[in-house]
């Protein structure tokens, strides 16, 4: 089957163009050879010349084509006689028409001259202005400004002739002529400026938008929202139905139509993981943006945000799929106009992206948001957890809070808690605006407290059909772990980890099309955020992290196939680890990083002080080490990021908690549903060791040499553990270690006597 390009071949001829490939000269061929033949087949005609088509005749054309190829022969024929017939109706209207006056003299245009306002699609490709594709950002730093040159205005100069220039890349020829409908409203709207910000910023709105967001039919329906009753609570869920008949809700169907009438402002989806915040972004929100754009030339285009390079390139590829869903059993032409239409609907970018541009080219950020109607905010506790290792992120939230004047900005995250209290401290978010929905941890089976140093004997263990996923605290655990693990495992950390980005796997050696490509992943929390894995085979998820949001995070990154697709979590025992050793650490770490930033935001004299409190070696060390803060040479001055500040005193508070009660009762305070029916894990081999040995007096020595062997309880530093230390180990297994004396006979007088009774 021969194919047929849409457009008389032109998204062909851009692809010729770019890859100085022949294939449009032999398609031009192959179609003149069909014009010889007689038609077998109901074709699609075009209206007009498609090089002569305005913007909006271009979108009406397309959506023409798009319903064409939906509809049977007998519909294609009737279609076609109504086209004839309503022709001959115009014609002999003509025709009736009387004509009372003609003009004295037709304007003499010299032959071949091409007028400047000429529409056309060639023109408006050779002289297009406007942005460069999306970059995917395969080197976009996870957190770490984006100094890269900036593609996305300045690349195309507004007036280039010829062809397409190489900087355009794979923009197609509907994102080019949406851009110039764009530039061309802007333009007519506001006079160009280059002031600094954006706050002034106006996303160009048709009428009908502008009017109210909505037609008159639109108007009178009553969006489609799940009632509130209809939200069942996780702990009513489930049980003994069957799977088929259990009810989820995600976010789609909880939003339902509504968000066809959001005005400009800000929307939140405060909502678990795996409840299709993004499913919602792509099937609904880019979806309908798609079809108003096809039937009614609305461009209302989505910016998406996110904070890491796996979810940028997890959106794109979902992106991928949504239009191939969209275009299944349809001709490669329109599924590749699917393919196109999406990417020009929901371009994909993260917020470093944006914070350079704020902070280099705030002109440049103002036109490039100029282009959208909706910014998505996605994973948006970035501004407060990822604010305490990153000088920036404090612009991309001005950048989006201003731009809630003119765009509808939509937050969502499963733990965004601490980023909606900014918010609401600017401004009250209107309740109907608001969208909630709990996480769903109904494919976990099981949950259990573990030790770190019982960890490798674990994942040793386990069955060898079975998959774990290891989320550990730092790049120094990566290492760790592949010495022991070698090549059975994944290791993967984020590129831009400035000590141990590129020793480990590339992300597509750990995941593909979202399963384990070995038996262990071994990562840090640049992968907890965002990434899907959808594995049948991955039973065990390890979580090695002390923060309540990381381990939310980390937890959600199962996404089960259906209702027997289960899992075990297991979350790291820091009150079963030394005396809280690793959470002492990490208080000290927090607090140097934290010390700089707090005295030079005290004053002048203050931060003379401090430095002035050691070496100039040791106080340079102090200030490099603190990634809030740092010094601005443009400037002459230091800057630091006042959220990073917030959420470091924030993780002091809650490690000092943790230090003065316990970690478990932070832990069930903070993330209440992963704590409940949590449960210390026992080996079978400690609790058969304990059957064969209760209330039997036995020499210290022996009982410890014994209990040693099994090879659970590990040494501090190889000193050897007391009795009180045991007991404390012990006492999941609910038994303890009494002392007792035997003087039966003269060689055991006085020597020390151990007996294990139930607690």
């Amino acid at each position: 089957m021969k194919t047929h390009w849409p457009f008389d071949g032109f998204f062909l001829k851009l692809s010729d163009e770019k890859n100085g490939t022949h294939e449009y000269e032999d398609y031009l061929k192959e179609r003149e050879g069909e014009k010889q033949m007689p038609e077998e087949e109901l074709e699609f005609h075009y209206s007009k010349d498609p090089k002569a088509m305005t913007m909006q005749e271009s979108l009406e054309e397309m959506g023409r084509l798009l319903r064409w190829n939906r509809m049977s022969p007998e519909e294609r024929r009737a279609e076609l006689e109504a086209q004839k017939a309503a022709t001959r109706a115009t014609e002999q209207a003509a025709r009736d028409m009387p004509c009372t006056m003609e003009p004295e003299s037709a304007p003499d245009i010299p032959q071949g001259a091409v007028l400047d306002n000429q529409p056309g699609v060639d023109r408006v490709l050779d002289g297009v202005s406007g942005d460069a594709p999306e970059r995917v950002m395969d080197t976009a730093p996870d957190s770490v400004p984006d100094d890269g040159p900036d593609t996305t205005e300045e690349a195309v100069p507004e007036a280039a002739e010829g062809n397409v220039p190489d900087e355009i890349g794979a923009l197609t020829a509907l994102e080019t002529l949406m851009q110039q409908e764009v530039e061309t409203t802007r333009q007519a709207a506001e006079p160009e400026t280059e002031a600094e910000g954006i706050s002034s910023l106006k996303t160009p709105e048709p009428a009908e938008l502008q009017e109210g967001c909505c037609t008159g039919q639109e108007a009178e329906e009553a969006p489609e929202m799940v009632p509130a009753e209809a939200i069942v609570p996780l702990g009513q869920i489930g049980g003994d139905a069957p799977a088929e008949k259990e009810l989820w809700v995600y976010a789609s169907e909880l939003i339902g139509d509504a968000f066809r009438h959001w005005e400009n402002g800000r929307v939140l989806l405060d909502m678990g993981t795996g409840r299709g915040k993004n499913e919602f972004i792509i099937k609904r929100l880019a979806s309908w943006c798609v079809d108003e754009m096809l039937t009614n030339g609305i461009i209302g285009r989505v910016l998406y945000l996110c904070p890491l390079n796996t979810l940028h390139t997890e959106m794109l590829q979902r992106r991928t799929e949504a239009a191939i869903a969209e275009a299944d059993g349809e001709p490669m032409e329109i599924a590749m106009t699917y393919d196109m239409l999406y990417e020009s609907m929901l371009e994909v970018q993260t917020y470093q992206h944006i914070e350079t541009k704020y902070r280099n080219a705030p002109a440049s950020l103002k036109k490039y948001l100029a282009r959208f109607k909706y910014i998505v905010a996605d994973e948006c506790h970035y501004f407060t957890d990822f604010s305490s290792h990153g000088i920036n992120t404090y612009l991309s939230l001005e950048v989006l809070q201003k731009a809630e004047a003119d765009h509808v900005v939509i937050y969502m995250s499963a733990t965004g808690e601490e980023t909606y209290k900014l918010l609401e401290e600017t401004a009250k978010t209107p309740e109907d605006r608001i969208y909630q929905l709990p996480q769903d941890y109904r494919h976990i089976k099981q949950k259990y407290f573990y030790s770190r140093e019982n960890l490798v004997m674990m994942l040793k263990s386990l069955p060898e059909d079975e998959k774990a996923v290891i989320f550990v605290s730092s790049g120094e655990d990566l290492l760790k772990m592949k010495e022991t693990f070698g090549d059975t495992a994944a290791y993967y950390c984020s590129d831009n980890n400035p000590k141990y980005g590129k020793k480990f796997n590339e992300l597509t050696e750990c995941i593909k099309d979202r399963e384990l490509q070995k038996r262990f992943l071994f990562t840090t929390k640049a992968f907890g955020i965002g990434t899907e894995i959808k594995d049948r085979t991955v039973k065990h998820l390890y979580i090695d992290q002390w923060k309540p949001t990381d381990i939310i995070q980390s937890a959600g990154r199962k996404r089960p196939l259906d209702a027997d697709d289960t899992c075990t979590v297991y979350f790291r025992d820091y009150d079963a680890d030394w005396y809280y050793g690793d959470l002492k650490k990490f208080k000290a770490i927090v607090t140097e990083e934290l010390k700089p930033a707090v005295e030079y935001l005290a004053g002048a004299e203050a931060f003379e002080v401090f430095r002035n409190s050691g070496t100039p070696d040791s106080i340079n060390k102090k200030i490099r080490k603190c990634r809030i803060m740092e010094f601005d040479d443009a400037k002459g001055e230091y800057r630091v990021n006042l959220l990073g500040v917030r959420q470091l005193k924030r993780e002091l508070e809650l490690l000092n908690e943790m230090l003065e009660t316990s970690y478990k009762q932070v832990f069930a305070k903070y993330a209440p549903v992963l704590a409940e029916e949590t449960v210390p894990y026992c080996f079978d081999s400690v609790a058969n060791w304990i059957d064969a040995h209760l209330n039997q007096p036995m020499l210290k020595e022996d009982v410890y040499e014994s209990i040693m062997a099994l090879n659970v309880f590990k040494e501090y530093k190889g000193r050897p553990m007391g009795q009180d230390i045991l007991n404390r180990k012990l006492q999941i297994y609910g038994v303890k270690i009494v002392t007792v004396r035997e003087f039966k006979r003269n060689e055991n007088r006085n020597r020390t006597f151990w007996k294990l009774i139930r607690i």
